[in-house]
């Protein structure tokens, strides 16, 4: 994708000080109110959980399951209620409008 024919597989080396997205996105509602650093504070107690997630149901293994399980790990108990699915919005052959398909607006 570079268009660098001759770039290696050692020339290519991983960033150290990076988080995964979807990682960071399942730690979100812990992290916030310190529940990892310090567990049963008066935040997390008060916010954790919450009634409801609302998200696309292209992401329910990317980070309603993560969460699920994160949430069972960390807290003991699910991180919330309910999930309320979004629509999709998509292009005019059917197909999800995103960056990587290249068939969204340009912000």
């Amino acid at each position: 994708k570079t268009g660098n024919a001759a770039l290696t597989i050692e020339d290519l080396r991983q960033d150290e000080d990076c988080l995964d997205t979807w990682f960071s996105s399942w730690l979100w509602p812990i992290s916030l109110f310190d529940g990892i650093n310090n567990p049963g504070n008066e935040e997390i107690n008060y916010y954790y959980p919450t009634s409801d997630l609302v998200t696309g149901p292209d992401i329910i293994f990317f980070w309603v399951a993560r969460m699920i399980m994160a949430g069972y790990e960390y807290e003991g108990q699910m991180p919330f209620k309910n999930v309320y699915f979004t629509g999709i919005v998509r292009d005019k052959l059917g197909r999800k409008m995103s960056k990587s398909l290249g068939n969204s607006p340009d912000p």
